[in-house]
């Protein structure tokens, strides 16, 4: 393989001659194992190398770039953001397993920016004409750049979320609507309780999940406060007051969307709690939605031998050994996605713990834990709704047998017969195998 000879502060270093990264990557490359194998997700990439574009045009107005680096930086980005995914990240090999702070992913883009943009010149990779540090990363750090960037990112695949909990919830509204005159027995402690009705229970499954939007929704306000310009520490070095609000000012016109200038850029470069708490209203999600496929698990299991008060969709075959058997496997899946936000969680809360003084320098397994889950949970909730709950049938017949024999009809007569005239006729059908609600009549 043909190489350059690249140098940095530490010593000089070997880089293949046609790649487009650097020195800092290749050293990444041979420092941690897991690059390359666990990529750093695209998506996080491409909001990335968006930002430089920001950072070049606020760069240029306050004269720390001329106009002929800017407009070589802005088209190196088009270009890269025009790539389909295959061959968009053979330009960015390094894992998500790399040093604190961010600093590999941001010199990673750096280089390869410095160097598309000097190959757009006319000029080899490893010239640096456009140089990763002087140009790439002015008024920048690694610590106030790749939060905002994960901020960037989490706000994107949230809105995503959003859509995808909007229609979950429209669909269980649509089942309970269907069935409202469908009353079934109610159950709590996993015994006969009262009547409920279908639409009482699906109804109550849709407000759930309403409920987890609007905290998913809340805990999205905080990612509006943008820590760009907070450089390395939070402090004005290598920045302007006057600049930080500028490029608050471009995020906002470039991304439509209304950012905030950090309170205190202290604390958002040594803190984490924004996206903690964006990861906790998801594990409220995913609790909420373990319970509803739990609960679905249990009113579709039998078919013939459990309750079979309603049909789950086929969407594979259920046993390698048992011929016909169906199993839950939907639902399955959505509990183990749920797991690994919850898994996730844990491990972003370690994290955040973990921040001393002026650097929150975990801040990558914070933020890729984060985007897995805010992607795990839409792609999970996309899947069922539109392959679960959209096609559940109740079994209206079942519902009827088990209503009958059941002893949701004991509340309804306690204030007519008294509370023990009514549990000593429950304890005589439940011994004689009797229809409570013959006897109850018998008494009236």
């Amino acid at each position: 393989m043909k190489t350059r000879i690249e140098h940095d502060s530490l010593w000089s270093l070997q880089v293949p001659k046609d790649v487009p990264w650097g020195i800092y990557t290749q050293r990444v490359l041979t420092t941690y194992p897991q690059s390359g194998v666990n990529s750093v997700p695209e998506i996080l990439l491409r909001e990335y190398i968006s930002a430089k574009m920001v950072y070049a045009t606020v760069n240029t107005k306050h004269k720390k770039i001329d106009a002929k680096t800017k407009k070589a930086i802005h088209s190196a980005v088009k270009m890269l953001l025009k790539m389909d995914s295959e061959e968009f990240m053979q330009y960015f090999p390094i894992g998500q397993i790399q040093s604190g702070g961010g600093t590999s992913t941001n010199m990673m883009i750096n280089e390869v920016l410095a160097n598309v943009a000097t190959k757009q010149l006319g000029i080899p990779y490893g010239t640096y004409s456009i140089n990763s540090h002087d140009h790439l990363n002015a008024s920048q750090s690694s610590n106030d750049t790749f939060p905002g960037v994960g901020k960037l990112t989490v706000l994107k695949l949230v809105s995503a979320l959003e859509q995808q909990l909007e229609k979950l919830i429209n669909t269980f509204g649509t089942q309970a609507k269907d069935r409202k005159k469908i009353q079934k027995v109610g159950r709590t402690h996993l015994q006969d309780a009262v009547i409920v009705s279908l639409w009482e229970e699906f109804g109550a499954y849709a407000r759930t999940i309403q409920k987890n939007l609007n905290i998913i929704k809340q805990a999205k306000e905080s990612l509006l406060e943008l820590n760009f310009g907070g450089t390395a520490t939070g402090s004005l070095q290598n920045i302007t007051p006057a600049l930080r609000k500028d490029l608050v000012a471009e995020f906002t016109k470039v991304y439509k969307t209304k950012f905030r200038q950090a309170k205190s850029y202290f604390e958002q470069n040594s803190s984490s709690s924004d996206f903690a708490r964006v990861s906790q209203s998801f594990v409220l999600c995913a609790n909420n939605l373990i319970k509803i496929g739990n609960d679905m698990r249990l009113l579709s299991s039998g078919p013939l031998a459990g309750l079979g008060e309603i049909q789950l969709p086929s969407v594979q075959p259920g046993s390698s050994i048992m011929p016909g058997k169906v199993n839950p496997s939907a639902i399955e899946a959505l509990t183990m996605a749920c797991a690994a936000v919850i898994g996730n969680d844990q491990t972003i809360h370690v994290l955040t713990r973990q921040s001393q003084l002026q650097l929150q320098q975990f801040m990558p397994g914070i933020v890729f834990p984060l985007i897995d889950s805010a992607q795990t949970l839409t792609q999970i909730c996309q899947m069922f709704c539109t392959r679960c709950i959209e096609w559940i049938k109740p079994n209206k017949e079942r519902i009827q047998t088990l209503l009958e024999w059941s002893f949701a009809y004991a509340t309804d007569y306690s204030e007519q017969l008294w509370y023990e005239t009514v549990a000593r006729l429950v304890q005589k059908a439940l011994k004689e195998k009797r229809n409570l609600r013959e006897l109850l009549e018998g008494e009236m």
